[in-house]
């Protein structure tokens, strides 16, 4: 099972391949980062070229399963509306591909991997380590967060 984690943003937008081995339920981390898009550039474009950057992605690593962080509406509803806008298009090029959709909040992810919901970036990248042994701790939080969706689904599927 290949699994695509997405922390949704149109400035920046986190993701993570990782592989759930059936037979030893180990973890392989094929790749995670940050995908970024120009900031000089209209909205529009922004959307399409995190569009193609999403899709060189799927291409890539065929994921079977896109694990994305549910929206959390702050008080800019500007950009709350601009970074639903980049998830319909990361959710649409993912189904259009055969994925399946799983969506988790902020707080669901870090209870369930740390143990309560209100936990620190800096215990959700230790735990990350730990589970995915990894070298160093994840970096920048945008990629660790994209890991911690990917392996939440990964525990969960």
């Amino acid at each position: 099972m290949i699994i695509l984690g997405i922390d949704p943003g149109y400035d920046r937008c986190g993701f993570a391949i990782i592989v759930k081995k059936s037979s030893t339920s180990k973890f392989e981390v094929l790749d995670f980062g940050v995908i970024t898009t120009n900031k000089n550039d209209i909205f529009q474009d922004r959307l399409c070229d995190l569009g193609n950057d999403i899709s060189d992605i799927i291409n890539k690593y065929s994921p079977t399963i896109l694990a994305i962080e549910k929206m959390f509406w702050g008080q800019n509803v500007n950009n709350a509306i601009r970074v639903a806008e980049a998830r319909g298009v990361i959710e649409f090029l993912c189904r259009k591909s055969g994925c399946k959709i799983a969506e988790y909040s902020p707080t669901e992810i870090k209870s369930k991997l740390v143990g309560h919901g209100r936990a620190e970036k800096f215990q959700v990248q230790n735990v990350l380590q730990m589970r995915l042994g990894l070298q160093q701790i994840p970096q920048p939080d945008d990629a660790a967060d994209a890991l911690a969706i990917a392996l939440l689904a990964s525990d969960e599927l």
